[in-house]
């Protein structure tokens, strides 16, 4: 299964949003890949100008991804310093009230900054992806507000 740059583009959009950093924001980032367990960490190359802490193509086993970094807000306001640690599970059998017999990527995140408040994590989910739905096929949020979701319609522009 091979993933697509704007699904993982999306991702990284939409953590800077919860962030309030906005998309146009640009960062300075280095990353790390380990097993599952986060363990074993290995520094990631830059991949030509693509985010370097994604993994492009989606492997057997379970891995960990670890980036860190700085952003930088287009309105010149203060650089806010980040963490993003994502533990990824291989594809597996997946269902959830309203869909059932998919094929299904996890994703456990946390994501820390430093924006406009101490440095301290500001989210903390897991969700599963969905083969050919996309993302939030489930959605387990413990940080900021406790909630669940889970997918039940989706459409094609």
């Amino acid at each position: 299964m091979r993933t697509k740059p704007a699904l993982l583009t999306a991702t990284l959009a939409a953590v800077l949003t919860v962030a309030g950093l906005g998309t146009a924001a640009s960062a300075d980032t280095s990353g790390a890949k380990a097993d599952a367990d986060c363990a074993n960490m290995k520094d990631i190359p830059s991949a030509n100008g693509r985010q370097h802490y994604v993994q492009w193509n989606i492997p057997t086993t379970g891995y960990c991804l670890d980036a860190t970094g700085t952003i930088k807000p287009p309105n010149g306001s203060t650089t806010v310093k980040f963490r993003h640690l994502q533990k990824w599970l291989p594809p597996h059998p997946c269902s959830n009230p309203y869909l059932t017999g998919q094929t299904c990527i996890t994703q456990f995140e946390q994501w820390w900054d430093d924006n406009q408040h101490p440095y301290s994590l500001q989210l903390s989910r897991t969700i599963e992806l969905a083969r050919g739905l996309g993302m939030a096929f489930t959605n387990r949020t413990t940080v900021p507000v406790p909630s669940n979701a889970d997918a039940r319609y989706y459409w094609h522009y």
